[in-house]
């Protein structure tokens, strides 16, 4: 390339740069709950439970939609961080939960109750 032709490449490529960062700019809230959202499915529960507490720190109904759903979450630790965001949240669901997961965590393995 010559010095004109880098010239203009270096040109695009601000201005494709500059627009990219606007886009993300805009779009950053929903970029962040798409991850949030894909981090709720991931196969690690320790990711499950990390995604929840970030979801703790947007207050909107889609983040609270998410947070419902884990409330059903296969692992323990992950319905309780939600039904814990949603308690403080004040949201009615968090206490059956709550409750389900005091009773089936004072059960040992065999089948009789902690004191």
């Amino acid at each position: 390339m010559n010095q004109q032709e880098d010239q203009l490449a270096a040109l695009l490529l601000e201005n494709v740069d500059g627009h990219f960062k606007q886009l993300i700019k805009t779009y950053q809230h929903q970029l962040y709950r798409l991850i949030l959202r894909t981090a709720l499915d991931d196969p690690d529960w320790i990711v499950r439970a990390n995604a929840v507490q970030q979801l703790a720190q947007l207050e909107d109904p889609e983040s609270l939609q998410f947070l419902l759903e884990a409330l059903s979450n296969e692992d323990s630790s992950v319905q309780a961080s939600a039904a814990r965001v949603l308690g403080v949240r004040g949201q009615p669901e968090a206490r059956e939960v709550c409750e389900h997961l005091a009773v089936s965590s004072s059960i040992l393995s065999d089948g009789t109750f902690l004191a």
